[in-house]
């Protein structure tokens, strides 16, 4: 009998290799006929489930034979099929498993790698991919692999690498080419994005994401119009996708088509109602009255149910709070906020204490480094160019509103919010001025001007509206001693306000705290009046957001006079700008200018907290 046995798996696989499947399968129920516990003919017969679409069949068959014959290969087949029903920790059981068998075995660290990935243990993943990488060297899909565990850490030039040495091995990979452009991306190197995912959409043309970060790329590099067409197609390829849907809404927003923004919003509420984001786009794209309190209602329906993830009910919870805001009921608004405070520092910073002291010190090194001596006697071999115009101030003040006045005059680009100088690890708070060398100015001036003229290729002018800027001006005006620094204040109160009740798109250390962004607001003044001290007139202007929106003529002819700009009408009406925006105030900038921000404050009296002592600054 042994032997007739071993004279029919020889033949079924045999068969199995041929791909002959009928005869693969004859063969094996007849094994087990003979020997019911067959591991071999059990395996067989799993694969065979697995590749026809049964994952449930073949999770039967292949756990028992596993249970006594197990062989790498067919482990690793069982784990894919237990992560097709969505029992990851099984899964990665048996790919560890695999590796026990097989340490050598490149393709079972990378099948280890991947699940490690889908459970958010990206360190060993990253791991399992690089002993993989060493074993294959060769192998495009592996160094892909490690580069996406690398990106989901942060290690952006790590990631880069990867993806580069990926498309390299195999560039006819799409896959490839579209993970290259995410990792382009999140280093703000936008139109090396866009031209990556539009090598990806040459081989895979139907494949949405690669439309979506093409998408991001071209809004960022000031294409506006381009953008929305491939947002578009991302809707047309996945048009059940609500999160999709929320981004063509958020593309609507940013060139000021705010009814087409709402019905991508309403759309998606349709498709996935359990979800907060859009709702709270909504909410912000226009003004709540009465006849929206069932919409609001729905939200607060929703919000009790409990049975949103979290980010999901921080959306939710800003969006009620803007929602009784406009209906003139601040108690509930401020508790909305809270909530929402509390769910985004807890998301973000869970943990994490801000270090003020490191904070304040950094701000005095910067007052002690860059005195008003320094300031006078600039090093003369900065760049002379004329292009930068930099926005800065605390953030809500108003720099997103003052960009949209200069960008609307024809000799001025939109930038938007640059990284470049954060970009910089030594950006002159700590950086030893005395030891630069000038083709290292040389090198820094080069670097922008690449980034200003692909946003404004023939504009004059280019800005910059990033309000951390703030702290290097110092350093930046060593680089360009004729760029023009326009620091807009606004209350201190509303300022403190408006951080509290705004969701941010990134995290921002000192946010979601009311002792902290006061804190940090205090330092804000601090050197603020260090630079009204030893910064030029002529290079440096204060410019208050009450001024700008409630008598804005004198105070945009100010800033369009301190830019060396001729006079243009269209600076007086922002609103009317096709400028992409991307900000959370690109529903505002896209009201004429009004003045119901001034004195915010008065309706949160009662929860000022610590935003009180600013009520006059």
């Amino acid at each position: 009998m042994p032997d007739k046995l071993e004279d029919l798996l020889t033949e079924a696989y045999q068969a199995q290799a041929l791909g002959n499947i009928p005869k693969t399968e004859q063969l094996c129920t007849q094994i087990l006929f003979e020997d019911p516990g067959n591991p071999e003919a059990k395996a067989m017969l799993g694969i065979i489930a697995a590749r026809s679409g049964n994952p449930i069949l073949a999770i039967s068959l292949l756990e028992e034979a596993m249970a006594k014959w197990p062989v790498t290969d067919p482990l690793m087949l069982l784990a894919s099929q237990h992560q097709k029903t969505g029992n990851l920790s099984r899964a990665l059981e048996l790919n560890a498993k695999a590796v026990e068998l097989s340490p050598a075995n490149p393709f079972a660290l990378n099948a280890l790698g991947i699940i490690q990935s889908k459970m958010a243990l990206y360190l060993e993943a990253s791991e399992s991919f690089t002993e993989a990488g060493k074993l294959r060297p060769d192998v495009g899909s592996i160094q892909t692999n490690l580069g996406e565990s690398l990106l989901s850490q942060d290690r952006l030039q790590e990631a880069l690498g990867c993806f580069q040495r990926a498309v390299q091995l195999d560039p006819k990979s799409a896959l490839s080419y579209l993970s290259l452009s995410k990792a382009y991306g999140r280093l703000l190197r936008w139109e090396k994005a866009a031209a990556a995912a539009r090598i990806s959409l040459d081989m895979d043309p139907r494949n949405a994401i690669a439309h979506r970060l093409l998408a991001d790329a071209l809004s960022r590099l000031g294409k506006p119009t381009e953008s929305l067409e491939s947002m578009k197609k991302v809707v047309e390829l996945e048009p059940n996708d609500a999160n999709f849907i929320n981004l063509l809404g958020k593309s609507y927003q940013g060139v000021g088509q705010i009814d087409a923004a709402d019905s991508s919003f309403r759309k998606s509420i349709e498709i996935n109602p359990q979800q907060g984001f859009a709702y709270f786009a909504l909410v912000h794209n226009n003004r709540i009255s009465e006849a929206d309190r069932p919409l609001v209602n729905q939200m607060e329906a929703l919000l009790g149910a409990n049975s949103l993830p979290p980010d999901q009910a921080e959306f939710l919870e800003y969006g009620l709070g803007k929602a009784y805001e406009n209906l003139g009921e601040y108690e509930k608004a401020m508790a909305h906020y809270d909530e929402a405070n509390r769910l985004a520092f807890q998301a973000k910073f869970e943990g994490k204490k801000f270090d003020k002291e490191a904070y304040a010190a950094s701000i005095d090194q910067t007052i002690s480094i860059f005195t008003k001596e320094r300031m006078a006697n600039l090093p003369d071999y900065g760049s002379e160019n004329l292009k930068p115009i930099l926005i800065v101030g605390m953030m809500r003040s108003g720099t997103t509103l003052v960009e949209q006045v200069l960008a609307s005059h024809p000799a001025v680009a939109p930038g938007g919010e640059l990284n470049y100088w954060a970009s910089i690890p030594t950006h002159g708070v700590s950086y030893d001025l005395e030891k630069m060398q000038p083709d290292e100015y040389k090198a820094f001036a080069e670097g922008y001007l690449e980034i200003l003229n692909k946003f404004g290729p023939g504009a004059d002018q280019v800005t910059d509206k990033m309000p951390q800027n703030f702290l290097w001006i110092g350093f930046i005006l060593h680089i360009f001693p004729n760029a023009r620094i326009i620091h807009t204040r606004r209350n201190g109160a509303d300022i403190c306000i408006s951080n509290y009740t705004t969701a941010n798109n990134v995290a921002v250390p000192y946010a979601h705290s009311k002792e902290n962004i006061a804190f940090v607001y205090e330092q804000h003044l601090k050197l603020a009046e260090h630079w009204r001290k030893v910064l030029p007139a002529d290079r440096y202007l204060e410019v208050d957001y009450e001024d700008l929106v409630s008598d804005g003529e004198p105070t945009i002819r100010r800033m369009v006079e301190f830019c060396g700009l001729e006079w243009d009408d269209r600076c007086l009406r922002p609103e009317q700008s096709e400028n992409f925006v991307i900000t959370p105030s690109a529903w505002q900038v896209r009201q004429p200018l009004y003045t119901d921000s001034i004195g915010r404050w008065r309706h949160y009296e009662p929860w000022l907290g610590p935003f009180a002592k600013f009520v006059s600054q």
